[in-house]
């Protein structure tokens, strides 16, 4: 378990949070380079900034933007090429971007529900080495084989159990890469949302993202009002979906 930033939430023996630790670097990708946020200004320091865009990618952008010495920089270097904005018919966001690899110069990231992000998966990353998804991964999906963070009043903080994430009523997020090979996908490849002319499968599984979602002002004041009438509250949560998807395959 490692902690970006100090949360309440953290055990004792949480560590520090690296970008050196294995499959760091590609959740930074994602959470940086598949991201539609806008700024009101650039000509300020990233921490003095406001965020315009959804509370999930401004709280994936606050994340990346303590992560990198310079985001804006990061943004120029790996231009984007494409992308599939998230809807709630996908439940998953996909961007494209110019990002050299050994096998090409395209790279294409997706994130959105675990569930779905991971079906488009054949491979996933471990420890910066590349393994099949078989069913002893599936099996072992929830107990520790997938770095994870959750954002926290406090920061972000790594965890590995999807049951903590649920229990706790995270937004959680799964995060997935495609190291397109140029003889299929070269720099001047027709992609097409119209025509569905994108790469949709044969990702590589990088982890889990786990945002925390404190209460707004007021709403424990009226769930303890609701209490006091004798009225049960319940929260409803989608990573919830996921024990229930594991549990089915």
């Amino acid at each position: 378990m490692f902690s970006a930033f100090q949360s309440n939430n953290d055990e004792q023996e949480t560590a520090d949070f690296s970008l050196a630790a294995p499959g760091m670097n590609e959740l930074v990708a994602t959470a940086v380079l598949n991201s539609r946020i806008k700024f009101d200004r650039t000509d300020v320091v990233f921490s003095k900034r406001e965020i315009m865009g959804d509370a999930t990618e401004t709280g994936l952008a606050r994340f990346a933007g303590r992560s990198l010495a310079d985001y804006d920089a990061y943004l120029r270097e790996f231009p984007k090429i494409f992308e599939v904005p998230f809807n709630s018919m996908n439940k998953w966001a996909l961007v494209i971007v110019n990002k050299p690899h050994d096998t090409g110069r395209l790279t294409s990231y997706i994130k959105g529900a675990p569930e779905r992000v991971l079906a488009k998966s054949t491979t996933y990353l471990k420890d910066g080495k590349v393994f099949p998804v078989d069913d002893a991964f599936k099996e072992s999906y929830e107990a520790a084989y997938n770095v994870s963070y959750f954002y926290g009043d406090n920061g972000w903080s790594l965890i590995s159990s999807l049951q903590y994430m649920a229990s706790r009523g995270h937004r959680v997020i799964g995060c997935a890469q495609y190291l397109l090979p140029e003889d299929k996908y070269p720099t001047d490849y027709a992609f097409s949302k119209k025509d569905k002319n994108y790469p949709d499968s044969e990702y590589c599984f990088l982890g889990l993202i786990s945002l925390e979602d404190p209460p707004k002002h007021g709403v424990r004041e009226a769930i303890g009002t609701l209490r006091l009438a004798g009225i049960r509250v319940m929260m409803v949560t989608g990573a919830l979906l996921i024990h229930d998807y594991f549990s089915h395959l």
